[in-house]
């Protein structure tokens, strides 16, 4: 009878140090979280890039300042260099996530109906909306001071892009309200 127990318990220490085991641990889960977070804050910035292509071939088309082409054209060749650093990024994953739009679809279709200076001063809220929303992003996922990973370093160089075509669109938008006052 000892024996029967004592083997019931050695099976029952067994499944239940097993059961432990298999668990993961707070450290696992967070990191969990932390690479889900990583791919929702490269599906954004994916999306991102790759709707500059569509809002620069509407500025060719509808733009009237030359100012807007030119920031058109700046902000077009940094996102296609920052789409192609993220494909480096995401080399080793490239999953696909649902997370984060990055795009106005509304907004969106009421700028393509927009032509001439109309279009640009839409085209420029349009811009602004997309790039404040895509910093609030980064600021909120923004890697600690001492992360080198290349996912670190990719999202510290996206944000200070952004913070800069932020400022170019603002200086835009500052020098078509003081023409439209003139």
């Amino acid at each position: 009878m000892k024996q029967f127990l004592l083997a019931g318990l050695i099976v029952f220490a067994s499944l239940t140090f097993g059961a432990v085991l298999a668990q993961p641990t707070k450290e696992q889960q967070s990191l969990t979280r932390q690479e889900q977070l990583q791919a929702e804050v490269k599906a954004a910035l994916r999306e991102l890039h790759q709707h500059q292509v569509e809002l620069t071939a509407l500025a060719e088309d509808r733009a009237e300042q030359d100012a807007i082409l030119e920031l058109t054209d700046t902000l077009q060749t940094d996102h296609k260099r920052l789409y192609e650093r993220l494909m480096d990024v995401e080399e080793e994953d490239a999953s696909v996530v649902s997370g984060t739009r990055m795009r106005d679809t509304q907004a969106f279709e009421e700028l393509k109906q927009q032509e001439g200076a109309e279009f640009d001063a839409a085209y420029l809220r349009y811009q602004e909306r997309l790039h404040l929303d895509a910093l609030e992003l980064l600021e909120r996922n923004l890697p600690g001071e001492g992360e080198v990973s290349e996912y670190a370093r990719y999202v510290k160089a996206t944000h200070e892009t952004l913070r800069q075509h932020l400022a170019l669109i603002q200086q835009n938008q500052q020098r078509g309200n003081r023409e439209a006052e003139t």
